[in-house]
């Protein structure tokens, strides 16, 4: 909700933000009295690959971008698109997630893109997606997966972290029947990539989802996925976390932006994109951007 403070014979539109997160385009208008805005946009995660005879990794996180002192009309329309969360697939590779955009018409101010699909195969690994891009003020590069390894039996690897407001989101985890690769944490501020069963290694092997991240303000980085009771990546920047392995299932990305993880025979779906807008004396990205 927009308030108005009333000085003498001036009306200042006070602190707000707006937030995104339904997929696909949104119009916002820009509310009266307000001529500059800051922003953050994370691209949507990957969706993990699977088959049950090779090694199947996670689906990339999405890459974040913010910018500060956007000048903007009072009154005029910005289009918000809001990338998808990538699908898991029984292809040789997922799909991969959305870009997330701010645009006057045609004109991009601010995008993050999307994390790849998983891969299935010896030798290929999943990309995240690119951050602090073009005209950006910050952001990182969502975190891909590491290399896969060829084996006999189908083997799941885990979601890569969405990348943080200064460095890259986590790697997920692959592995073959005899060497495990452990996920790595986030690092400024981005999710963590999500773990391998590794419990299972030679029967039905199913992996975690990668970390999101928050679109609030920068905060800590999200821990990697561990075996046991939680082997999602953890959210960088107070975002959601990846889904653990449950019932035989790989684990979906967290929100925003965390890469699904692979497995033998399903994957995990990549999170949704999202985007937030704030406005009003003082604040910016990454650390002045808390609500108020």
């Amino acid at each position: 909700m927009i308030h108005q403070l009333l000085l003498g014979t001036e009306s200042i539109t006070a602190p707000s933000q707006v937030t995104f997160s339904t997929t696909g385009s949104n119009n916002w208008v820009v509310p009266s009295g307000i001529t500059s805005i800051s922003a953050v946009v994370v691209g949507g995660g990957g969706g993990g690959v699977f088959s049950d005879s090779d090694t199947n990794s996670g689906g990339g996180g999405g890459g974040l971008s913010y910018k500060n002192n956007i000048s903007v009309t009072p009154g005029e329309t910005l289009t918000v698109i809001v990338g998808a969360g990538g699908l898991p697939s029984s292809g040789t590779t997922g799909n991969s997630g959305g870009d997330t955009s701010i645009k006057r018409g045609s004109t991009i101010l601010l995008e993050a893109g999307g994390g790849g699909g998983g891969k299935r195969l010896n030798g290929q690994a999943a990309v995240g997606g690119a951050g602090n891009v073009g005209s950006a003020d910050g952001g990182g590069n969502g975190g891909g997966t590491q290399t896969t390894l060829n084996t006999s039996g189908g083997v799941g690897g885990g979601g890569g972290g969405a990348g943080g407001y200064s460095g890259t989101g986590g790697l997920g985890a692959t592995s073959n029947t005899n060497t495990t690769y452990f996920p790595t944490a986030g690092t400024g501020g981005g999710g963590g990539g999500g773990f391998i069963d590794n419990q299972a290694v030679n029967n039905n092997n199913y992996a975690g989802g990668g970390g999101g991240v928050g679109i609030k303000r920068a905060g800590p980085n999200g821990s990697a996925g561990t075996t046991g009771t939680f082997s999602g990546g953890v959210g960088g920047s107070n975002g959601g976390s990846g889904e653990n392995v449950t019932n035989n299932q790989s684990g979906d990305g967290g929100l925003y932006g965390g890469g699904g993880a692979g497995g033998d025979d399903n994957a995990g779906s990549g999170s949704k994109g999202g985007a937030r807008i704030i406005w009003g004396p003082g604040r910016s990205y990454p650390n002045n951007s808390a609500n108020v």
